[in-house]
């Protein structure tokens, strides 16, 4: 939930985007969210100030997930979480 929510408050702050699409499926083995936006993108490989990527990079890792990021100036972002799910665990 909360990389959703500073992916989303990226979008908002920052990319200036018109619109955003979020995608959440989840299977036996993984849950993944998907939170696209038509905004004005960034270098992924530039440093950004903050600590929102790195949380957000950090969150996922935590849970034994990964996060992805793909985005280019003009083309909007798309950020992803992988994250596995706990078999023992009952949504």
């Amino acid at each position: 939930m909360r990389i959703g929510q500073e992916a989303l408050s990226n979008t908002l702050k920052y990319a200036h985007a018109r619109n955003f699409r979020t995608r959440l499926i989840s299977n036996s083995k993984e849950l993944l969210l998907e939170i696209r936006d038509d905004g004005k993108g960034f270098q992924v490989k530039e440093r950004h100030d903050g600590i929102g990527l790195i949380g957000m990079r950090e969150r996922a890792e935590e849970m034994g997930g990964e996060l992805k990021i793909v985005s280019s100036r003009g083309k909007g972002t798309t950020v992803t979480a992988i994250l596995p799910l706990n078999p023992e665990v009952v949504l």
